[in-house]
């Protein structure tokens, strides 16, 4: 590593494009790791919608139970 890094300290411009190509790679990595956040945040937002409907659902039954009794 140490010997690639020597000759782009020696070529400017070879420097350059690698730096431009490692700004590429980390711009794309964040933007999926944004995407990423975004869905896991709607699967939780989800998930919590369903445990409301389920616990709404337990607690019309347990009450219809309760009328049965």
């Amino acid at each position: 590593m140490s010997l690639v890094l020597d000759d782009l300290l020696r070529d400017p411009d070879r420097l350059l494009q690698h730096l431009q190509r490692m700004t590429e790679v980390v711009a794309q990595q964040n933007a999926s790791l944004a995407s990423l956040q975004a869905e896991h945040n709607a699967v939780l937002a989800e998930r919590d919608a369903v445990r409301t409907e389920r616990d709404l659902i337990r607690e019309e039954h347990d009450a219809a139970q309760a009328e049965i009794e």
